[in-house]
């Protein structure tokens, strides 16, 4: 069964916030292959909630995206809850407070 995928208003954010990053340090096709690898991920989540690395202790998914930003997301019963758009450069410790 395929599960609705649900975006967070920290998700909605992050999101954002992650292409205004790349365009303004890198080319406008930096952004653009960011939106693409975004749904070209969530639609494998969407058909294969598990396929991508799971964090046990927090309950969520980390996909990446590309080498700096990867999608967190945390697959309930009836739904896929897509979480935050993580920077891989920030401290690991501060995802806990992020998604808790």
């Amino acid at each position: 069964m395929i599960k609705r995928i649900v975006w967070t208003t920290k998700a909605l954010i992050t999101f954002e916030n992650s292409i205004t990053y790349l365009e303004s340090e890198y080319a406008k096709k930096e952004s653009d292959n960011f939106i693409k690898n975004t749904a070209s991920v969530i639609k494998n989540i969407s058909d294969f909630p598990q396929m991508y690395a799971k964090d046990y202790s927090l309950n969520i998914n980390k996909a990446p995206i590309n080498k700096t930003i990867s999608l967190i997301y945390r697959e309930k019963s009836d739904r896929i809850e897509i979480i935050y758009f993580w920077n891989n450069k920030q401290n690991p410790a501060k995802l806990k407070s992020i998604v808790n």
